[in-house]
């Protein structure tokens, strides 16, 4: 009779171990899903804008690379409070120099010229267009879905990975109250005390384990 409870008690020991640790993985995946589900707002309405960005050096040509260098910057932080989307980031066509000076998004309003003993400074003005703008936001648009789809199948293996840790805990706890049984009945009775601590050792470990690979 106190062989059988001391394995009832090792087994419930193994399976609120599992279970907890199933209970904290899918609440911790159900909130990071939870997030990630929240509802895409509506993409504001496209309205150019203007804005104009300085690049300093001790030459022309570095002061230029600097203005250019910012330009992109200041370019990308644009598109994104036009898009909406403040995590976006936006790909490097869309911010390449050449192309954005062809399709006129920026102009050079002031060549680089010294200011000061060794310091010349370049200027240039960025116009984000409306055509500009609606190739931004359809490539936004697609880069939130592509990282929508991402996020789905991520949850999707969390949860297998889930079910394949609470198999593993089943299994083990299995394993160890048959373990436990069965040197309890070779060793008569005399090792009792020590089965026992190295069932719910063996049990720890193997929760640890399994909290070490969420």
């Amino acid at each position: 009779m106190l062989r059988s409870t001391w394995c009832l008690v090792i087994l419930a020991a193994g399976l609120v171990m599992v279970g907890g640790l199933g209970l904290s993985m899918s609440e911790a995946s159900s909130r990071k899903g939870r997030r990630a589900a929240r509802p895409t707002p509506p993409p504001p309405a496209v309205h150019a804008s203007e804005d104009e960005v300085d690049g300093n050096g001790r030459t022309g040509r570095e002061a230029r690379h600097n203005a250019l260098a910012n330009v992109q910057e200041r370019v990308a932080e644009m598109l994104r409070e036009q898009t909406g989307d403040p995590s976006w980031d936006p790909p490097a066509e869309l911010l390449d120099p050449a192309n954005l000076e062809k399709l006129g998004v920026i102009t050079e309003v002031r060549p680089p010229e010294p200011e000061g003993d060794r310091n010349w400074v370049a200027r240039y003005k960025i116009q984000l267009t409306e055509d500009y703008l609606r190739t931004a936001q359809k490539q936004a648009t697609q880069d939130l879905q592509v990282r929508q789809k991402q996020t789905k199948q991520e949850q999707m293996q969390n949860r297998h990975l889930l079910l394949a840790r609470m198999l593993v805990g089943l299994l083990a706890v299995l394993l160890v109250t048959s373990g436990y049984l069965r040197l309890e009945e070779m060793t008569r009775g005399y090792a009792t005390q020590l089965l026992r601590l190295g069932a719910f050792v063996v049990l720890g470990l193997v929760g640890f384990a399994i909290w070490l690979t969420t």
